[in-house]
């Protein structure tokens, strides 16, 4: 009889370098970093705070939306909904769900753009000074912030202020304000900074918690007011990259022109405009204008990948009759909340899969 073992020896086991050994660790280690990122766009803000209670009503083992993302970034109303999500209660779990931040808009938005008639004549309309007095504003900042820090946010934050004595972006971080009380801020402060649009409110004055530096901030969305790509790369410094992504990016809706093929903003004619034309108009053009570059730039990023690397983008169009950041009246109100329901209807199929990622 032959020894089959000694014409076959058995195959001897591959041995496991330190390169294999590190590969498989790493692929170990890939988790799903879900990020949120919210448009500016004052009033419109309730779009995408309906979204997002449509979202937080699909969850099924997590209660809220702080609980689901590992990043969140917002431009002004979006910081703003932002930092209301990641308000810690007294045993420092979410002090505000989604449809919390939608009493907000429904109820407050005309109280803060609001301006007497003395207001109105004194400034000629915001033609010589700020459109609507800041006290209204800061008075409900304070009542809803209180004296939060932004080291006491749920989860990271990174929201965006622009800093008009240096020319240059200032990025609220809630990881960095945890290592430097430089770098910490108050809640009421990096709101009134991220929605100080010129034009609408004078700029905002504030002070880090260290009392060092005094910084003269306006509004993000002048260049950011879609911070979907500065809160990627933030999240890639942070968790690295050989993790998986989950993006859910938000709009507050864009212009849908009156009559196709003219140029009007607001449904105000444009054409032939100068100065005192584009003027009322110029403040909302630069903030949208980057909007929908920054979803380009992400379709691409994203567009390739056939693994779980995931991008959302919710946007509606608007009838340039909707579309102005101050319009709080009920009715306005109402139009806007429709707008944001048809959309929710549309993508049903994609807002119950995410909840359904955001839920593991």
């Amino acid at each position: 009889m032959s020894d089959k073992s000694k014409d076959n020896p058995p195959k001897a086991k591959a041995k496991s370098t330190p390169n294999t050994q590190s590969r498989v660790k790493k692929a170990s280690k890939r988790k799903l970093i879900k990020i949120l990122s919210l448009d500016g766009g004052g009033i419109r803000g309730i779009i995408p705070a309906l979204i997002l209670q449509e979202i937080e009503k699909k969850l099924k083992r997590k209660q809220h939306l702080a609980e689901c993302f590992d990043m969140m970034s917002g431009t002004s109303t979006g910081g703003m909904i932002v930092l209301l999500l990641n308000m810690p209660d007294a045993h420092n779990t979410p002090k505000y769900r989604a449809s919390d931040v939608i009493s907000f808009y429904r109820n407050l938005g005309s109280f803060v753009f609001n301006q007497s008639w003395w207001h109105y004549l004194t400034t000629c309309n915001g033609w010589l000074s700020e459109k609507y007095p800041s006290d209204h504003l800061e008075m409900n900042l304070q009542k809803f912030y209180g004296n939060c820090r932004l080291q006491d946010a749920l989860t990271n934050v990174i929201i965006p202020a622009y800093d008009i004595s240096q020319d240059n972006y200032v990025f609220f971080k809630s990881d960095k304000s945890k290592l430097d009380l430089e770098r910490d801020f108050y809640f009421k402060d990096i709101a009134r900074a991220t929605s100080a649009a010129p034009t609408y409110f004078k700029p905002a004055q504030i002070q880090d918690l260290a009392r060092k530096k005094t910084y003269t901030l306006v509004d993000g969305g002048l260049g950011l007011n879609n911070p979907t790509m500065s809160a990627c790369v933030h999240a890639l410094k942070l968790f690295g990259r050989d993790n998986d992504f989950l993006v859910i990016s938000i709009g507050t809706g864009i212009n849908n022109p009156v009559t196709p093929g003219k140029l009007s903003f607001e449904g105000k004619n444009i054409d032939d405009g100068g100065k005192l034309e584009w003027a009322p108009s110029i403040v909302p053009v630069m903030m949208n204008a980057t909007n929908e570059v920054v979803d380009y730039q992400m379709e691409e990023i994203f567009k390739n990948d056939k693994g779980t690397q995931k991008y959302h983008r919710f946007q509606v169009r608007l009838d340039a009759h909707h579309t102005a950041f101050d319009n709080a009246s009920p009715e306005n109100i109402k139009v806007l909340e429709g707008y944001a329901k048809e959309l929710i209807q549309e993508k049903q199929a994609d807002l119950t899969e995410i909840a359904r990622l955001l839920d593991d």
